[in-house]
């Protein structure tokens, strides 16, 4: 039997979520237990939640989840690279999770491995420590687009919501070490 984790915030719990635990179950069996990591009552662009955190937990509950965990508030409302590595904590530090699954617009974990690798290198730190140097005022997410650009030529999915955070999913196992296998699931239908 595997253990499924998803970091999430089921901000309200959709169609996309419930595809998303049915694909889990398919793919490793109906006893796959999944654990969701969710934030609170405030969501990752730091907006109050649209229903509070008990009604999204028994949603995912009575869709497939086994248990539901809270992301502290802090990393809830935080950007992409500290939630996803919060997330990714949790999840490690429970010791008994497999699989963590993220949906993605590319929905190619290779590829996705691929950049979230690149993005942790020595050479892309270097040239990120070094524009940000001459330009202070850059925006972070357009510095690191040009930068990825120049040394690795164009990458549509670092554009992607989900794409963006599913490339620090990856980072953060990889920071951590983590035994946790990566299961990118191809985001259907909208962006949000």
């Amino acid at each position: 039997m595997k253990t499924a984790a998803v970091i999430c915030e089921y901000n309200p719990f959709h169609f996309g979520h419930k595809y998303q635990i049915e694909t889990m179950k398919r793919n490793f069996g109906s006893d796959c237990r999944i654990i969701a990591i969710m934030s609170g009552c405030f969501t990752q662009r730091g907006e109050p939640a649209i229903f509070d955190k008990y009604t999204r937990a028994e949603s995912a509950l009575r869709c497939g989840c086994d248990l539901v965990l809270e992301l502290p508030l802090p990393f809830s409302m935080s950007g992409a690279e500290f939630f996803a590595r919060a997330g990714v904590y949790i999840a490690d530090a429970i010791g008994k999770i497999d699989l963590l699954f993220f949906g993605s617009e590319c929905g190619e974990l290779a590829r996705l491995q691929t950049v979230a690798r690149r993005m942790t290198s020595d050479e892309f730190g270097q040239a990120c420590a070094e524009a940000r140097s001459k330009d202070k005022g850059a925006q972070t997410g357009r510095l690191r687009d040009e930068i990825y650009r120049r040394l690795w030529g164009d990458e549509p999915i670092l554009s992607g919501s989900n794409d963006l955070l599913a490339l620090e999913y990856l980072r953060a196992l990889n920071r951590f070490g983590s035994a946790i296998q990566p299961y990118a699931i191809k985001r259907v239908g909208g962006e949000y």
